[in-house]
């Protein structure tokens, strides 16, 4: 007699862990069995470290959170015991980094001077002079919605500029309309990251930026943001008694008679973090009475399910949202050599490829006059959507010393090295002994983070995405269609609401008074 699955999970990241975990909670008597394409739990918060660093994480994916405001995050944190520390982007002195450095066509200048049109090198005019980036995307949002501070989620969608629904608008082509070229050049470059001013929903990406948000104070965990998802499952298995079928592909999903679900899985074989079908072809077909499908839009779409093509709905808006690629390199020195330069903690930003740099350090002791002799991490590049390709082309050769699975290439990282050195003005500095990298634009996830896209009035899309097909018992999860995109929050939102509205499992203690961001904020 075949076993039938009660909840069959399928993706081993945050959202994935999480619903296993709580469903088991729930449920402790049913059939509950979570399944990971790869040999490892954590999808997109992927911890590694560097030899000879034992102190600081190499987060090459998520790497942070905010306590305020991811507050499933937070709650789960404390529950679960997870240590943590702050996340800083400046030194004691310098909270929020002005101090660090720019490099912008061609001219070297401290991020401080940003609001200092005599010293950045774009063209601005009168009205956008003397404005940092956050502060210019502000000032559009304030010019086209003065009310701003005054609107619940759903209110964002009935705003309207220009005569159209703010949600019908791509951001980049609504910037167009109110900045300069050089503005816009100044925004993209100026934040870090393409994705700030991609053609997205108007409506996920104008409240976004501002100097309202330049507070924030971000915490990460101290064995790593991989720690959540991994602590979730292991109390899952050893706690709840649940199983984890790791290195199991979900090729199909097909519909029986009996209204259960037979679905049909491929082992896979993980070597040196890379994942792959096991050659020749082991399938099992698995039966389960619902299916939670906690994956990105990618790894959805390599999924052979009747629906995506039959369902009105599922056609329409699985693809509602971009898929915004984006990678991470780390380099390990035998000393910082930055704090010489008074560089600390937090980012410098460029519009060259590697696009942000962020520097891994703690101060000097008082008293101490020289840079203490220890290993020293730097995040040597942060970089998203138009820079990718240009690492791609430099992915192949001899591999650099790094982490099994996760190393960079000796031509990426000379490169890396030239562009660090240009960006901090220097001839020379001590030579990296390591490197890690990663991309996560590649199958199956195929994505480092996902934006709603123009036209889809997302407010109405996302309860619906969470169980698409009424007549249907599989369900969906995770970061992509949810109102916190790029964040573990937003996947442990859709999560949650999945299990509490669409499937009525009862509260947990963590999460019983718990409100989406989206509905608990007047604003953004």
């Amino acid at each position: 007699m075949t076993e039938v699955i009660h909840y069959a999970i399928v993706g081993g990241g945050v959202s994935g862990a999480y619903c296993a975990w709580r469903l088991k909670q729930a449920y402790p008597d049913q059939n509950i069995v979570l399944f990971e394409y790869s040999d490892r739990i954590g999808g997109r918060l992927f911890t590694r470290q560097l030899p000879g660093i034992t102190d600081i994480n190499a987060e090459l994916g998520g790497m942070r959170y905010l306590p305020s405001e991811h507050k499933i995050v937070h709650q789960l944190v404390t529950q679960l015991g997870l240590k943590s520390h702050p996340f800083p982007m400046g030194s004691p002195e310098d909270p929020s980094g002005q101090k660090n450095y720019a490099y912008l066509q061609g001219k070297n200048l401290f991020v401080g001077d940003f609001n200092n049109s005599n010293k950045v090198p774009y063209n601005l005019a009168w009205s956008e002079q003397n404005k940092t980036p956050d502060e210019i995307q502000s000032m559009v949002m304030r010019l086209l919605v003065p009310n701003w501070q005054e609107l619940s989620f759903d209110d964002w969608f009935e705003v309207e500029v220009f005569g159209m629904p703010l949600w019908k608008h791509g951001f980049w082509n609504l910037l167009y309309r109110v900045l300069t070229p050089q503005a816009f050049q100044f925004l993209k470059y100026g934040s870090g990251y393409d994705t700030n001013v991609s053609n997205g929903n108007a409506v996920t990406l104008l409240p976004t930026g501002g100097d309202y948000s330049s507070t924030n104070q971000y915490v990460t965990l101290d064995e790593g943001m991989e720690a959540l998802p991994r602590a979730l499952a292991d109390e899952f298995v050893d706690t709840y008694h649940g199983r984890i079928f790791r290195n199991y592909r979900l090729a199909s999903i097909q519909r029986q008679e009996d209204r259960n679900y037979r679905l049909q899985f491929f082992e896979t074989q993980t070597i040196a973090s890379k994942t792959q079908d096991v050659t020749p072809a082991l399938g099992h077909e698995l039966v389960a009475e619902q299916v939670i499908l906690a994956m990105p839009r990618r790894s959805l779409e390599l999924i052979d399910w009747d629906c995506w093509q039959q369902d009105d709905f599922l056609r329409e808006n699985l693809s509602s949202v971009l898929i915004q690629g984006a990678l991470k390199f780390f380099l390990a020195y035998d000393y910082a050599w930055w704090q010489e330069l008074g560089l600390v903690a937090g980012r410098s930003i460029t519009d060259l490829p590697i696009r942000q740099t962020y520097y891994f350090t703690t101060p000097k002791p008082q008293n101490c006059s020289s840079v203490p002799h220890q290993k020293a991490l730097l995040m040597a590049s942060y970089n998203d959507i138009e820079s990718i390709p240009f690492w791609k082309g430099l992915e192949n050769g001899e591999s650099f010393p790094g982490p099994e699975g996760s190393c960079a290439s000796v031509l990426m990282v000379e490169e890396i090295q030239r562009q660090i050195l240009e960006l901090h003005n220097l001839r020379e500095t001590p030579k990296p002994y390591a490197a890690a990298y990663h991309d996560w634009s590649e199958d199956p996830i195929g994505a480092g983070w996902h934006s709603w896209k123009a036209g889809f009035k997302y407010n109405e899309i996302m309860p619906k995405m969470r169980h698409p097909v009424s007549s249907e018992r599989v369900y969906i999860c995770g970061e992509a269609y949810s109102a916190d995109q790029g964040w573990a929050e937003g996947a442990l939102e859709t999560a949650e609401l999945l299990l509490k509205e669409d499937l009525q499992v009862p509260d947990h203690p963590t999460t019983e008074a718990w409100c989406p961001n989206y509905l608990r904020r007047l604003s953004y």
